[in-house]
């Protein structure tokens, strides 16, 4: 595989992964972790939401798999280009959103990338140490990369997702998580690129099979801890469960990457689309929309059909996603505009 160039196989898993950022977001972002209760007067739906949820789980993971098995080239127009992205489409919604006679500080904070947005500052983070992070990955032998990491994966579940005692680690939400899985993708593209991973056969399969059996362990175990816990135990049991760090969220994510890597596949449409993933992250986490998008879900939750309600969910979400790349064309054809201003300048070349 040569880096560099777009692999459509990958950029589709980046748009599916995305999809299933939405549908996360749609679920217990918005109608909260359920409970006895909820499980006792809607159950239909509370189950479709619980296998959604822990469908959809993985999809952090693999963006940052995905930074880690083609390495993060820290450059300039790179870095800049990111920068452009959150601050045009946060400036775009702030001015949608509030009038320009009440602006405040809060509101020249919203412009800020990463403000009230963990995923953006820890991923900007990851960004600026990647040098140091392939320093490591390119001059560390993959045999030990592979012990260090088992290691650190021991420790984190143990003092982070087991114990909770190891704040920095617990459920996910920080940098050392990303560097454990960016170091993680560069293992699995050594194991690719050796062609190591295609000796085995009847892969895909085996791969199906895993992902089944992780939703269906993580599924059950859900259920149960709403049905023989109490409020309170049952919401740390699923939090636990559906924690960036756990171990079957990781494994999941792992499988996801390596089953679409052995896809073959081009299509410019799918390239096309997947540039505006991370703007449809963007656009649908901005703190303003939000407070919309979660009632909007919760709403839906309460008020549809039993059985007809997965479906809305996957409707609602496709509608979100297309109307976010349409709103992204604004900010692709800006970013196009200044390049040529630049390059007619002989800047940034």
């Amino acid at each position: 595989m040569k880096r560099g160039i777009r692999q459509s196989n990958i950029e589709l898993l980046r748009i599916i992964s995305m999809f299933f950022v939405l549908i996360v977001h749609a679920c217990f972002q918005s109608t909260g972790v359920p409970n006895n209760i909820d499980f006792h007067n809607n159950e239909i739906k509370t189950v479709f939401e619980i296998i959604f949820e822990f469908i959809a789980i993985p999809a952090v993971n693999v963006f940052i798999l995905i930074s880690g098995y083609f390495g993060i080239k820290c450059k300039f127009k790179s870095v800049l280009n990111i920068i452009y992205i959150i601050f045009f489409l946060r400036l775009v919604l702030t001015m949608c959103f509030i009038n320009p006679k009440e602006a405040n500080m809060e509101t020249i904070l919203l412009l800020i990338p990463g403000y009230k947005d963990w995923f953006t500052s820890t991923y900007m983070l990851l960004l600026i140490i990647s040098p140091v992070l392939n320093t490591y990955v390119y001059n560390v032998s993959n045999s030990n990369k592979v012990r260090y990491l088992i290691y650190y994966l021991c420790v984190g579940w143990i003092t982070g997702w087991g114990l909770s005692v190891w704040t920095e680690y617990q459920d996910g939400y920080g940098i050392l998580h990303f560097i454990m899985l960016y170091i993680l993708g560069t293992i699995i593209r050594y194991y690719v690129d050796s062609k190591k991973i295609n000796n085995y056969n009847n892969l895909n399969l085996l791969i199906s099979i895993g992902l089944v059996l992780c939703i269906v362990i993580n599924v059950s175990l859900c259920i149960a801890s709403i049905v023989i816990s109490n409020g309170t135990m049952s919401e740390t049991i699923i939090r636990r469960l559906m924690a960036y760090n756990s171990p079957i969220v990781i494994l999941m994510a792992c499988l996801i990457l390596i089953m679409f890597v052995r896809i073959s596949l081009k299509s410019k449409a799918i390239n096309y689309i997947a540039k505006s993933s991370f703007s449809v992250y963007i656009i649908h986490q901005f703190p303003l929309i939000v407070p919309i998008y979660n009632n909007c879900f919760n709403d839906l939750y309460i008020e549809s059909v039993d059985y007809l309600y997965p479906i809305y969910i996957i409707a609602y979400c496709i509608a979100i996603y297309i109307f976010c790349i349409i709103i992204d064309q604004f900010r692709v054809y800006s970013y196009k505009l200044i390049q040529n201003i630049c390059m007619k300048r002989h800047l940034f070349q």
